[in-house]
């Protein structure tokens, strides 16, 4: 299973600054659903390299814009690869999902506490706050 993309191109494409947190998000999932279907080894250098590039880029990104989705998804992706973000990239995206809190649907906080555990981590109490109150101002189904 071999890849044609460029390790240089990835880490060009995260150093430009238009690269946004829904298109890093876009780009992760990809990479993961491209990996779980075994299109994609996750675990190839150059797979590496591009996601080490996406990763740092998280940390520059303006994140909680969109009420959560593109956090859950990169949390989301992440652990799919079986990989947790670096140390950075942690604390840019709990970050952000504390201060997205009640703008969380139960979706996104879904996602994000699959992804805490699959990875086998815990969030801290503020992150664990964030999504409570996520799930329970913006509950999936709805009783009206």
């Amino acid at each position: 299973m071999g890849t044609s993309v460029s390790p240089w191109l990835a880490c060009d494409m995260c150093a430009d600054e238009r690269l946004q947190a829904r298109e890093l998000a876009n780009i992760t999932h990809a990479v993961a659903r491209m990996s779980a279907g075994r299109k994609l080894a996750a675990s190839e250098p150059v797979v590496q390299v591009m996601l080490t590039a996406l990763e740092r880029r998280v940390v520059f990104v303006d994140l909680g814009v969109d009420e959560g989705r593109s956090e859950a998804n990169l949390f989301w992706s992440f652990a799919k690869l079986g990989r947790a973000p670096g140390a950075e990239a942690l604390v840019a995206l709990e970050a952000a999902v504390v201060q997205m809190g009640p703008s969380l649907d139960a979706q996104n906080v879904s996602n994000i506490l699959w992804s805490y555990a699959t990875l086998g981590v815990m969030p801290g109490a503020e992150v664990w706050t964030a999504l409570e109150a996520g799930a329970y101002t913006r509950p999936l189904l709805s009783s009206t």
